[in-house]
């Protein structure tokens, strides 16, 4: 997959791990592990991260970004 740029869509894979839908995404940030995305109808001020494949991340203790 080439990496997308700020302001592409991206789909956001549903997560069973967080109870959510796959769900269509704008990216707002580019980042060493992949994007931070906006999804579709959440809070104008909620943005989070997924990598290039639109898997939801959750940072772990140590600072690294796994799926979740």
């Amino acid at each position: 997959m080439s990496k997308l740029n700020v302001g592409d869509r991206l789909l956001v894979q549903a997560s069973a791990f967080l109870g959510t839908l796959a769900e269509m995404s704008t990216v707002v940030e580019v980042t060493d592990f992949g994007y931070i995305v906006h999804i579709d109808g959440d809070s104008p001020e909620w943005n989070g991260p997924v990598d290039t494949e639109g898997h939801v991340l959750i940072e772990r203790g140590d600072g690294a970004m796994v799926r979740s």
